[in-house]
């Protein structure tokens, strides 16, 4: 998150804003060891967020550092400088990315980013063009987020989301978090949203400013900077319409470009394993492309997924173990009857003991009676009334 210093008004003058801008919150610092400690606390004045799916935290080494908003199934939208070439410290390339759909990181799903685009008008000393965008190497796990085509006005109530710290001192990213605001100030491409009474803070950068425009939730705006206390500046998304659309139509494409497409009439030969409805000889281990339907032929491999389908995976033990089992012809359990379900069937001839102990046979077969219970009932009261009916002849 870029911070503006505290003692510094903020002045708006005929659609502009003035700021005197410190960049902190994406550097090393921010991003911190690998086990940087992460406690369950609130965004400033909001709320730890267990809903909004597509609001994701862009990591390394599992750690997040910025976040940002999923806008198509393998899109995301963050802010400039959250990305390469400006924090070189964290990050060189995008596929250094990682990016998290959770609510917190380390439980929950990791996704690869294959590519981006950062804003190239953005700098350390830029008001505006705080923009990027993530490419994703399969889709995310969530609905993504509509972006606003209409008007904002001041006064507009909004509801902001992040990853980021709950104070300019603390250290305690990596857990989602909401908050609500009013906007109090916009020009065509940027939002001055006042602090009611929540903020963004280091690690919300990238993250969404979502408002009810009239049919729902819709993004507004992208954290950019803040103050973690009294306001804080966001991207309109409506003034970057162009180059968000722009990214997202020249996608990967189904050749060979080094990305994974969706949607492929044959299958992407960058990802030939990919879950892409196509199952495909390019892929070197058949058993990884979850297209192919598991081979349980007798092949000498047991293929977990086939179970006892799978000749190689099953033998049945029809030795006198102690069990019935119905996959035997014969099972020395059994005698000279065989196994039927768990019990055993009686064959002709067949005359010796037979116990039985629930589904557990403890020497010989035995067998239950199959008659169903109203029908051994009945045969019950027939012999009472005849032998009623003897000793009365008698």
């Amino acid at each position: 998150m870029v911070v503006m210093p505290l003692n510094r008004p903020w002045i708006v003058r005929g659609g502009t804003v003035l700021l005197a801008l410190l960049i902190m919150g994406c550097g090393p610092d921010d991003l911190g060891d690998p086990a940087l400690e992460q406690t369950q606390q609130e965004i400033v004045n909001g709320t730890v967020d267990h809903g909004d799916p597509a609001v994701v935290a862009l990591t390394r080494w599992g750690q997040a550092f910025c976040s940002g908003t999923l806008i198509t199934p393998t899109v995301v939208l963050t802010a400039a400088h959250c990305l390469p070439p400006n924090v070189p410290e964290i990050t060189t390339t995008y596929p250094d990315i990682e990016v998290f759909f959770g609510t917190q990181t380390g439980n929950g799903t990791y996704v690869e980013v294959v590519d981006g685009w950062t804003n190239p008008a953005w700098d350390d000393n830029a008001t505006y063009d705080d923009i990027g965008l993530l490419r994703l190497g399969s889709a995310g796990p969530a609905t993504p987020i509509v972006l606003n085509e209409t008007f904002v006005s001041q006064g507009q109530a909004v509801r902001i989301i992040g990853f980021g710290v709950t104070a300019e001192s603390a250290s305690d990213s990596g857990t989602k978090r909401q908050g609500t605001g009013t906007v109090q100030d916009l020009d065509p491409f940027l939002m001055v949203v006042a602090s009611t009474p929540s903020a963004t803070c280091f690690g919300d950068s990238g993250g969404p400013t979502l408002a009810d425009m009239g049919n729902g939730e819709v993004i507004i705006g992208v954290h950019s900077r803040s103050d973690c206390n009294t306001g804080y500046i966001e991207m309109r998304v409506d003034g970057y319409l162009y180059h968000i659309n722009a990214f997202i139509a020249a996608g990967p494409s189904c050749d060979q470009d080094g990305q994974c497409a969706l949607g492929c009439a044959e299958p992407d030969p960058d990802c030939p394993c990919a879950e892409d409805g196509h199952c495909t000889d390019a892929c070197p281990i058949p058993a990884d492309d979850p297209d192919c339907a598991p081979d349980c032929s007798a092949d000498g491999q047991c293929n977990a997924e086939c179970g006892t389908d799978d000749p190689d995976c099953y033998n049945p033990v029809c030795a006198a173990d102690g069990y019935c089992n119905p996959d035997c012809v014969f099972d020395a359990d059994c005698g000279s009857g065989v196994c039927v379900g768990l019990e055993c069937r009686w064959i002709a001839g067949d005359i010796s003991d037979r116990k039985y102990s629930g589904d557990l046979l403890t020497s010989d077969c035995s067998f239950r009676d199959r008659r169903p219970a109203g029908l051994r009932g009945a045969w019950l009261a027939l012999g009472l009334l005849a032998l009623f009916g003897w000793r009365r002849r008698r």
